[in-house]
């Protein structure tokens, strides 16, 4: 059975059922994110294909040629990091420190999007739904692209049908 997604471009989506970033076309991200010269295209190479020492070097390298440690693109996948490597609590501190950071901008519904997939894997369905709500709210309201709303509509339905079965003992 093929993995439901909901296309983000460059040949990544987002799997409905585990709610994070995917390769769903391996060519196309190879001819984009594989072959730009930006030096934070290099940790999301590595960080899309699951290697996350080679994304944390990439990441060094990225500060200190690039954008600097201060860019929120920079913060932010080193929190993707975190959230890889299984340190939600570390995942979580990071995310919560963007969102204050961003309180009011565009970026919030993101970062939203993203605490709430690490509460998701740590199977609190509740506090996801919430941040996926937040995240939904801020995107209706700002006009977000379809792909974006449809991704969290698919989190924040996923969370509470997840919440369902461990509140029945389903299976799921």
């Amino acid at each position: 059975m093929m993995e439901q997604f909901i296309d983000t471009g460059q040949g990544t989506g987002v799997s409905t059922s585990t709610l994070l970033p995917m390769i769903h076309d391996r060519d196309e991200f190879e001819a984009t994110v594989g072959k730009s010269s930006d030096p934070v295209d290099a940790v999301l190479y590595h960080l899309f294909l699951g290697s996350l020492d080679k994304a944390e070097k990439a990441l060094d390298k990225a500060i200190k040629k690039g954008p600097g440690p201060g860019d929120f693109r920079v913060k932010a996948l080193a929190a993707d990091i975190q959230r890889g490597r299984g340190d939600y609590r570390q995942a979580k501190a990071m995310y919560r420190h963007l969102l204050d950071e961003e309180a009011g901008s565009a970026r919030e519904a993101v970062l939203h999007q993203d605490l709430g997939r690490v509460f998701f894997a740590e199977a609190d369905y509740t506090t996801a739904a919430e941040c996926f709500k937040a995240a939904l709210r801020l995107r209706r309201r700002d006009g977000a692209p379809e792909a974006e709303l449809r991704a969290s509509e698919t989190a924040l339905r996923r969370s509470e049908e997840r919440y369902r079965q461990t509140v029945t003992g389903a299976a799921g």
